[in-house]
């Protein structure tokens, strides 16, 4: 019986995935290449997120049920007003979705970063005759068995903090562009919506595309790039043919 509900529960979550995975790929899709026609939604969504978040961290921050319907009036109140006021929303639209995407990027680089450490290290096989050489150069099994992890564990841990070093100038690259993006998108107009949507529809892309095949983190870049400016193109062909 154990056995016929985790068959059960595996094809439940495995179609969930594939149901996420499809409305990611709907909603990457439209981002990429309608993201002008439909920015003022993707507005009022983010913006009504913000507004959202700002509730649950009150829920969190006192643990009070209450706060879970002061989430849901302050993102319609944050949706309302991204959606009626333009250019705040426009400004809050355009950094929040660029420093989504640099920090992908990033994110996706150092979790390549850890799970390569972690796939280099070796089996159980090389494990036990690497611990029995130690044996026998230290004449010690509590030390040799030390070194073993020790060496194994300053790996992993290096690996982690360089990842986290990378991680953190990725956070702080996307916060210089986010704010650059958003005061050009207040600048510019169409152009940046064009160039902000096309490139969040094509972050979201991405991650459907990695969901079924393994992508490198230079591939990752290359791709998102190149569909995000497919998005571009057919986003400024649309808006001539208007």
């Amino acid at each position: 019986m154990a056995t016929i509900e985790n068959v059960d529960m595996d094809m439940d979550m495995e179609v969930t995935g594939y149901a996420i995975a499809i409305g990611c790929l709907i909603s990457g899709c439209i981002l990429c290449f309608h993201g002008l026609k439909t920015y003022k939604i993707l507005q009022f969504a983010i913006c009504g997120l913000i507004g959202a978040s700002i509730g649950l961290g009150l829920h969190a921050q006192f643990g009070r049920n209450e706060f879970y319907i002061v989430a849901i009036v302050l993102g319609l109140i944050g949706g309302y007003l991204g959606y009626r006021h333009y250019k705040t929303g426009l400004y809050l639209c355009a950094s929040i979705s660029t420093y989504l995407v640099v920090v992908s990027g990033f994110l996706h680089s150092a979790y390549e970063m850890v799970r390569t450490t972690i796939t280099e290290i070796p089996d159980a096989t090389t494990l036990l005759v690497i611990w029995m050489k130690r044996i026998k150069e230290a004449g010690d099994l509590t030390a040799a068995t030390t070194t073993v992890i020790g060496e194994q564990t300053a790996t992993v841990l290096g690996s982690i903090q360089q990842a986290l070093e990378l991680l953190q100038r990725g956070m702080l690259y996307a916060l210089i562009a986010s704010i650059i993006i958003g005061v050009l998108a207040i600048l510019l107009g169409d152009f940046i919506i064009i160039v902000f949507t096309a490139f969040l529809g094509s972050m979201v892309l991405t991650m459907v595309i990695e969901k079924f095949v393994q992508i490198r983190p230079d591939m990752h870049v290359i791709i998102l790039c190149g569909i995000a400016v497919i998005g571009i193109v057919v986003q400024l062909l649309r808006k001539r043919n208007a």
